[in-house]
């Protein structure tokens, strides 16, 4: 963790980021909208609106929807009247901000920006540009470095965003795995997008932005921009819109009831085709077994356990003699990797149980067991690393049970393996360095 002081202006950014803010042209015919829903955030919002102001490119209009705020928020935005506009409404929620928004703005692209983050200079020029080179992109998207403030105001950097890139799966299957663009104003999309899924659902209150990438991304092509384009701020601020308020302390498990109800209903909804996993698509009908194992993975790590059990009995007796293929041994290897642990799998036994059954359906495959519990092997070395032996003796106790002698001997083989591979791979990296020198 590194710190520098004094709150984020645009030099500093710069050096949070690493990056650089040079100045590119405004890619032509595209104007940009910028809009910033707020919600009693009149400590932060200055930070945000600078951050909107500092671009490098120019933006065509930039609208403040206060969502009711009695915080002094009004005050605070009038500074800047002559660089935005503002709209006041009575308090509905994110949503509603958002959908007023869109009726008072016309830009082609639409950057929606958080009142409590800020965003690097180079962000709407590194997220423009590959629209302008491909007018079907539907969004394009960027990292995020989380931030904090001490008492003092000095910032106190997080990590870096980690996006999946170890496979050529289908963008949305792996954004309904995870949903790991965390930040609204990583993401510049298409006004036909947002316009394309009105109205909006304002029961949702949380995952907000889940909501929209998911609904989006069935909309059309994506791009990552391999750029850091926000710092996001945490803070142990309430959230909420005012009749449903809570505390930092409550996020993740809203979070986790938020996404779990959005990729329930994608589930329900989207047909088996849709969770094809193969790379780029082949123009044959997709796999069902392949089809089924990738639905189970993401339901799984939304923790709907009854509905990924269920496919994945389903898919292990399709082709009982045709070895599962890497891909889905890979897919396999995701079913325990849920980004908000797996407490409910050590409370129900008759998961890993199950698991453990379905798993020699297929007896002559000895790895299959051991590609599901990789996550627990992950658990396991972090707990060590942490110094956390009951975390240790917890993922432990699972592995066992899931493990029969034949797959706990080809497991151990394979990681044995992996291990000799990396210890080979880095001896030969510390000759080739020694010869070099």
């Amino acid at each position: 963790m590194s710190k520098t002081g004094g709150r984020p202006g645009a030099e500093q950014i710069k050096g949070i980021a690493g990056g650089r803010a040079p100045g590119r042209a405004h890619p032509p015919a595209l104007r940009i909208s910028v809009i910033l829903p707020t919600f009693n955030r009149a400590a932060y919002i200055t930070a945000a609106i600078e951050s909107v102001l500092a671009q490098t490119i120019p933006i065509h209009e930039f609208l403040v929807v206060d969502d009711g705020s009695d915080d002094g928020t009004q005050r605070v935005v009038q500074r800047y009247r002559s660089h935005l506009r503002y709209l006041h409404q009575s308090n509905q929620g994110k949503m509603a901000a958002i959908e007023s928004a869109l009726a008072e703005t016309t830009g082609d692209l639409i950057w929606i920006m958080d009142d409590d983050d800020v965003a690097t200079p180079n962000a709407l020029a590194a997220l423009a540009e590959p629209h302008r080179r491909n007018p079907d992109l539907i969004f394009s998207y960027g990292h995020l470095v989380q931030f904090t403030t001490t008492e003092n105001g000095a910032i106190v950097e997080g990590r870096k965003s980690v996006y999946p890139s170890e496979d050529a799966r289908p963008f949305l299957l792996k954004l309904m795995e995870d949903c790991f663009i965390t930040g609204h104003p990583c993401v510049l999309a298409r006004r036909s997008a947002y316009e394309g899924i009105l109205p909006f659902d304002r029961s949702i209150t949380s995952s907000v932005d889940y909501y929209f990438h998911l609904h989006m991304a069935l909309l059309g092509p994506v791009a990552c921009v391999d750029e850091i384009v926000l710092l996001q701020r945490q803070h142990s601020g309430m959230r909420g819109p005012a009749a449903a308020r809570y505390e930092e302390a409550e996020r993740v498990r809203r979070w986790k009831q938020s996404d779990r109800m959005l990729i329930e209903g994608m589930l329900n909804r989207l047909p088996l085709a849709a969770f094809d996993p193969t790379p780029g698509g082949t123009g044959a009908a997709p796999a069902r077994r392949a089809c089924l194992i990738q639905r189970a993975a993401i339901a799984a790590r939304k923790q709907l356990w009854d509905r990924a059990l269920q496919d994945l009995a389903e898919a292990f007796w399709i082709e009982h003699d045709v070895p599962l293929t890497r891909l889905e041994l890979l897919i396999l290897s995701r079913v325990l990797g849920c980004r908000y642990g797996i407490d409910e799998v050590y409370r129900k036994p008759f998961i890993i149980s199950r698991l453990r059954k379905i798993g020699r359906s297929r007896p002559r495959e000895c790895g299959i067991a051991g590609e599901i519990g990789r996550p627990l092997l992950h658990l396991m070395k972090n707990a060590i690393r942490a110094g956390r032996p009951s975390v240790f003796l917890d993922a432990l106790g699972l592995w066992l049970r899931l493990m029969d002698f034949r797959s706990g001997t080809a497991a151990s083989a394979a990681i044995a393996t992996r291990a000799g591979k990396r210890a080979v791979g880095k001896l030969g990296r510390v000759a080739t360095s020694r010869l070099r020198w």
